[in-house]
């Protein structure tokens, strides 16, 4: 049977317990017993099955049942159908997230889980945002759309669940570790499961002869000779640290007839060794807390002195296809060498970029590089690599020459930016929901 969309609504009628109340057009075009096993995702309870006269897509669930399902709400719409004298309904789509100190929603996911909602309330679903945290394999918690507002409640087990947790450290922990084991245990699809720092990236891409010519050079900083040796090859370097996101801590180190110049991406401020000894030491206590590669830097393009990229959303549509959803430019702020939006980067349409460097033909032939490029990226990272990844985020960049270079991959792209200006549901959030649709057999 072909999913239907069904609204779902609390019965009147109290006195049948567990009973669910199914359309006589539904009912006829697949054999059901009296008695059957209800899914609300992976949520399962025991039913009695009442078929009433109507035409209409419309399923009754008694109070009961409501409970027993733990849904958070008594009037819902629903993806439904029917296998083997089984009724499923869903899909049920959770993100997994960490709250604020106040336990709400983080402000840069607080727009995509309201889209989430809207467009699986719009096609028959199920959204809510948990936590590993409150995550029970026997009792699940979450944050569900009530009136308006996400509010915490039961919740069914979900069908499929999307890892927006920010934090690296947490995704690490014992806590998040016991999540996921649970969640495959119940043979729950979870993807984007952790976050590729910048060196494995780099590593697996180097396999591909045939992408090598769009990786910077790049080097893993592990003591004093890598710094010097990386500068003794390049006189401009990048200095990232591995895991870093949002262009947080990143540094630019350049070298001038022995003197060392460090600038700061985060805050414009310039410091000035006369020999490398002093640099290092300057630079030592960074990277004893956290791991740092060194990039060499490129000479990219600039629009009004200003270095520009792009950032390529990409989400998967099958098991071996990927789509390329959005293509964005993102320029620096002034006198910036980076151009993420949290460092004050301003966005762009990429065609109206492109346009003051290239001829219409010109730009068209680079467009098309960029999509195979990125649809391509996208296929080698998931060739042999553990876990289940749905989107990307690559940035992309073109050096003076107009050579194409790959500057990072986010596996966890920002949710804050990109937002449409009439209020609609982003195209990223609709291939979202489609691949969790997928995932969880409601195509």
């Amino acid at each position: 049977m072909k999913p239907i969309t069904v609204a779902i609504q609390l019965s009147l009628t109290k006195e049948l317990q567990n009973t669910v109340w199914i359309p006589s057009h539904i009912a006829r075009q697949q054999q059901l017993s009296n008695h059957t096993n209800v899914y609300v995702g992976k949520q399962k309870a025991k039913a009695k099955v009442v078929v009433f006269e109507s035409t209409e897509d419309m399923v009754y669930f008694s109070s009961s049942l409501f409970t027993m399902l733990r849904l958070p709400i008594n009037s819902l719409s629903l993806q439904m159908k029917i296998i083997n004298e089984e009724i499923f309904f869903g899909p049920v789509i959770a993100v997994v997230t960490s709250l604020t100190k106040e336990g709400s929603i983080p402000p840069s996911l607080s727009d995509f889980c309201e889209e989430m909602h809207d467009y699986c309330r719009e096609i028959g679903g199920l959204f809510f945002v948990t936590t590993f945290k409150h995550w029970h394999s026997q009792e699940c918690f979450g944050y569900a759309m009530k009136d308006g507002d996400f509010e915490y409640d039961h919740v069914p087990l979900p069908n499929v669940i999307h890892n927006r947790v920010h934090s690296r450290k947490k995704e690490n922990g014992a806590a998040f570790e016991k999540f996921e084991e649970d969640i495959l245990s119940l043979g729950i699809p979870f993807f984007n499961q952790h976050f590729l720092d910048k060196w494995f990236v780099h590593e697996h891409l180097s396999q591909y002869e045939y992408l090598t010519p769009f990786l910077p050079m790049t080097y893993y900083l592990k003591n004093k000779e890598d710094l010097m040796n990386a500068l003794s090859a390049h006189r401009s370097l990048f200095l990232k640290p591995i895991n870093g996101s949002q262009g947080k801590k990143i540094f630019k180190i350049q070298e001038r007839s022995g003197t060392y110049l460090v600038d700061c991406a985060e805050t414009g401020e310039r410091e000035i060794y006369d020999d490398f000894t002093k640099l290092y030491k300057s630079l030592y206590p960074k990277f004893k807390k956290r791991n740092y590669l060194l990039q060499e830097t490129l000479s990219l393009k600039e629009l009004d002195n200003r270095p520009f990229d792009f950032r390529i959303l990409c989400h998967r549509k099958q098991e071996d296809k990927w789509g390329i959803t959005s293509m964005v430019a993102r320029v620096s702020k002034e006198s910036g060498f980076v151009s993420n939006l949290s460092q004050g980067g301003d966005l762009m349409p990429i065609k109206d970029l492109l346009q003051t460097f290239y001829s219409h033909r010109e730009m068209k032939h680079l467009l098309e590089l960029l999509r195979e490029l990125s649809l391509e990226i996208c296929h080698c990272l998931c060739a042999q690599n553990e876990g289940l990844y749905g989107e990307f985020g690559l940035d992309l960049a073109l050096d003076e020459d107009g050579s194409l270079w790959l500057i990072e991959v986010n596996t966890k792209p920002s949710k804050r930016f990109f937002l449409t200006e009439n209020g609609q549901t982003r195209p990223s959030t609709k291939a979202l929901v489609r691949y969790c649709c997928r995932l969880s057999g409601f195509e």
